[in-house]
């Protein structure tokens, strides 16, 4: 997705908090998190226009699986776009992500990823994301998260046991990315 356009989604849509796609550094620095190794199920909060979700498809194994959970229309017809038969997008909202994979079949996942806009919900909005996420994480499971602020590392070591926060200046503004392990 050209810049211009995520900008004029930017403008529409309240949910988007990036003024500009995820840098090519900082969706190499968060891979390094993952292990590809294997193969692993994805879950990704807010792929926007999938940056990070077309290099995280680029380095897993054929029989992994990767779900999206966008709310924007326009980003899940961008996602939809990819085509790749691993690749399972759902247009809901981060919460639901239970539903969402009890309808797909899936017990447990491996990872789950989010840029989503935690500081644009209420303390408690944010919780139920937490602790959603942390039920859909299998026992090894990480759930990373990626911000322009570190507001999120309370949230995460009030149900994740082992939480680490890394100041990454490898984008404008730079992020902080986040890791829970379950």
């Amino acid at each position: 997705m050209k810049q211009v356009t995520f900008i004029k989604n930017l403008v529409k849509d309240r949910n988007i908090a990036a003024i500009a796609p995820t840098s090519n550094r900082a969706v190499k620095k968060i891979c390094s998190k993952i292990n590809f190794d294997k193969d692993i199920t994805v879950v990704e909060f807010g792929p926007g226009d999938g940056v990070l979700t077309k290099v995280i498809l680029a380095r897993m194994s054929k029989d992994s699986r990767f779900i999206g959970i966008e709310t924007n229309k326009a980003f899940v017809e961008e996602l939809n776009g990819l085509q790749d038969l691993r690749l399972t997008v759902v247009e809901d909202d981060a919460r639901n992500v239970l539903a969402i994979l009890d309808r797909l079949g899936i017990s447990d996942v491996d990872y789950v990823i989010s840029s989503i806009p935690f500081t644009f919900f209420s303390p408690q909005v944010r919780s139920t994301l937490v602790k959603q996420t942390h039920k859909a994480l299998s026992q090894s499971g990480v759930f990373i998260v990626y911000q322009y602020s570190a507001l999120m590392k309370k949230h995460l070591e009030n149900s994740f046991p082992a939480v680490y926060l890394e100041f990454a200046p490898v984008q404008v503004p730079p992020i902080f990315i986040m890791r829970a392990h379950k």
